[in-house]
């Protein structure tokens, strides 16, 4: 089990598909720790350290994730069968959404991070803000997601070669 592991963790396309989905569930599921902080008027304790460690570890995840991605894509332009105008595109989309996805999230822990500020009109201002870029980098990851799945699902592309 353990070599298997390491085996996987040495792929650079099978690191990159394991490291993606905690930054997915994270991104995607963000709004829910948000409207519970939100509910208590940006104000308590702990909804904030939870919304903060969440969103910063889904920053850190899409940061890893994205790196993992970068790994990767040279062994798809050197793979036996070159890849065509369609699939490089595809490639492209997914590359550039993925280097970014990370900042969404990290903004939206900068704008948690801000609720601490005493002055009720700061939370609620910066607390609003976070919701919407909550919103934001669930959309944004979403879509990365989306753009992966159909590399992998729909082009056949980072997969390992079927055995006969």
């Amino acid at each position: 089990m353990i070599e298997e592991l390491m085996r996987t963790w040495h792929d650079p396309h099978a690191r990159h598909a394991a490291l993606v989905h905690l930054p997915i569930t994270l991104g995607v599921l963000g709004l829910a720790p948000l409207i519970w902080f939100a509910w208590t008027g940006f104000s308590q304790r702990v909804p904030r350290v939870i919304c903060l460690a969440w969103f910063m570890l889904a920053a850190v995840g899409a940061f890893v994730a994205s790196q993992a991605g970068e790994a990767a894509e040279p062994l798809l332009a050197s793979s036996r069968v070159p890849m065509t105008p369609t699939e490089a595109a595809a490639v492209h989309d997914h590359e550039e959404w993925g280097e970014t996805a990370w900042l969404w999230p990290l903004g939206c822990s900068a704008l948690v991070a801000i609720t601490h500020i005493p002055r009720r009109s700061a939370r609620l201002v910066a607390g609003s803000l976070a919701i919407a870029v909550g919103a934001g980098s669930a959309a944004s990851i979403a879509y990365t997601a989306h753009l992966g799945g159909r590399l992998v699902y729909i082009h056949g592309l980072g997969v390992p070669e079927r055995l006969p």
